[in-house]
C-alpha cells in the first residue's frame, strides 16, 4: 500500500532545499484503524523514541532503563485501565522523588490475553526491581514489576515496534488513551531537511502544484521520481531521496505532517 486509502486526506506540497523541484504527496488520516497510517505512526513513534534518547544522552543523561509495571490482580480486563489511570500519578511522583536527576520516559501500554493492562516503561528511573515491586504495590498496582538497564538506544526502537505492533490488534481503547506516551518536553523528531513541506486540503492540491510550476520549479512524481509531464524526454530526477521513490518522500512528508499539527500519539 503506497498511501492512505481514505479519500480527501490532506496533501503535502514539498519543495526541494535548492528550490529547483516540487512534488505532491497524499497524506494519511493518521487513524489507528487505518492499515497504512497505523504502520506509519508505529515507525514514527519508534523514531521519536530513539532520537529523543540520543538527544538526552548527548546532553549527559546516559543511563536508561526498561521497566514493567503490572496492574492489581483484582482489577482485570478493562478494569485494569482504571487501575492504571487512578494510580499512575502516585507512582510517577514517587519515581521523581527517588530519582537522582531528571526523569524522562516513554510509556508503552500492552494487554494480556484477557485484556488486562500492563505498562512497559523506557525511562531514566534508576531504581532497582525491588523498589519497583514495593512502591508499585504501595501505589495500588500489582507486584510483578521489574526494572533493568536498557542498553543501547536501538533497543528502544525494537520495544516500540513490538508493543505498538501488538496494540494494533486491540479493537477498542478508551477515548484519549494514547498507545505511546512521552514525558513532557520530549524533543521533536528530526525530519529530512532535503525537502520543506506544507500541508493543504486535498481539493487545493492541483492548484498548489500548478503554482509551484509557475514559479519555475520542475514538478516530479513522488512515486516514480520522474518529471510528471509524460513526454519522450521524461527522466528520473537525480535528487536526494528520489531514488527511493514513494517510501522516502511519503515518510518525509508524514513526519513533517506530525510536526506541523499532530500531538496525539
Amino acid at each position: 500500500m503506497q498511501h492512505c486509502p481514505k479519500k480527501n486526506t490532506p496533501t503535502a506540497i514539498g519543495v526541494s532545499a535548492d528550490g529547483r523541484f516540487a512534488t505532491a504527496v497524499k497524506l494519511g488520516c493518521k487513524m489507528w484503524d487505518c492499515p497504512y497510517c497505523s504502520t506509519m505512526r508505529k515507525f514514527y513513534l519508534s523514531r521519536k523514541a530513539y532520537f529523543g534518547i540520543e538527544h538526552y544522552k548527548e546532553g549527559g543523561v546516559k543511563n536508561w532503563y526498561f521497566g514493567t509495571l503490572t496492574m492489581h490482580e483484582n482489577w482485570r480486563g478493562w478494569a485494569s485501565i482504571q487501575n492504571y489511570q487512578a494510580n499512575w500519578n502516585k507512582f510517577y511522583q514517587r519515581m521523581k522523588r527517588a530519582n537522582d536527576g531528571p526523569l524522562y520516559y516513554v510509556i508503552l501500554p500492552e494487554h494480556h490475553k484477557d485484556r488486562s493492562l500492563h505498562i512497559h516503561l523506557i525511562s531514566t528511573c534508576q531504581n532497582e526491581t525491588r523498589w519497583w515491586k514495593d512502591q508499585g504495590r504501595a501505589c495500588g498496582f500489582g507486584y510483578k514489576n521489574e526494572n533493568e538497564p536498557l542498553g543501547e538506544s536501538w533497543r528502544a526502537v525494537s520495544y516500540v515496534l513490538k508493543y505498538v505492533g501488538k496494540s494494533l490488534g486491540v479493537a477498542a481503547w478508551p477515548k484519549h488513551f494514547r498507545r505511546v506516551r512521552f514525558s513532557i518536553h520530549w524533543p521533536p523528531t528530526p525530519i529530512d531537511d532535503a525537502w520543506s513541506w506544507s500541508c493543504i486540503p486535498a481539493n487545493a492540491a492541483a492548484a498548489a502544484i500548478n503554482l509551484e510550476r509557475d514559479k519555475g520549479r520542475t514538478i516530479i512524481n513522488a512515486i516514480t521520481g520522474q518529471i510528471s509531464e509524460q513526454s519522450p524526454t521524461s527522466h528520473r530526477i537525480p535528487y536526494p531521496n528520489l531514488h527511493a521513490g514513494a517510501g522516502a518522500l511519503q515518510g518525509s512528508a508524514f513526519l513533517a505532517s506530525f510536526r506541523v499539527g499532530e500531538t496525539q500519539d
